[in-house]
């Protein structure tokens, strides 16, 4: 989904969010919260006025040659494979981080053994899967 259809349906579903409450009222059931009344009126709005916001602030940027430039820098093929390095990385850094955490909260005994084994096990899944992915990478490219 586009961007611009994406600010669309938000403009639908906050104007929608504005307008319930007033039928709600019309209708006088006892079984809405009033809580929850008073809370859609301000959310619909938020919502709707934000989505307008954004389409005006993606009109006045499809104008601008600096930010389309800056654009077409930044989905170039060398950004992205920098951008799926770094994610790749981190992920790996998140990953070792989460297991040696639980390895010490394991060793305190807070968690159960078959936790442990299983994110043991996760691991060396993750491990093989980048080996088979690697591997069939390098002889696809």
């Amino acid at each position: 989904m586009n961007k611009r259809r994406q600010m669309h349906l938000f403009i639908i579903l906050g104007v929608s969010c504005a307008l319930v409450p007033i039928l709600l009222d019309g209708l006088e059931l006892v079984d809405v919260p009033a809580w929850l009344r008073s809370v859609m009126v301000p959310l619909g709005g938020g919502l709707a006025g934000s989505a307008v916001g954004g389409l005006k602030h993606q009109k006045r940027l499809t104008k601008d040659r600096d930010y389309q430039k800056r654009q077409k820098e930044l989905h170039d093929e060398r950004n992205t494979m920098i951008r799926c390095k770094a994610g790749v990385i981190s992920g790996n850094i998140s990953l070792t981080a989460m297991i040696l955490v639980v390895m010490v909260v394991h060793a305190m005994g807070r968690i159960p053994s078959w936790l442990f084994y299983l994110l043991g096990i996760l691991y060396i899944v993750h491990f093989f899967l980048w080996e088979m992915v690697y591997r069939w990478l390098q002889r696809k490219m």
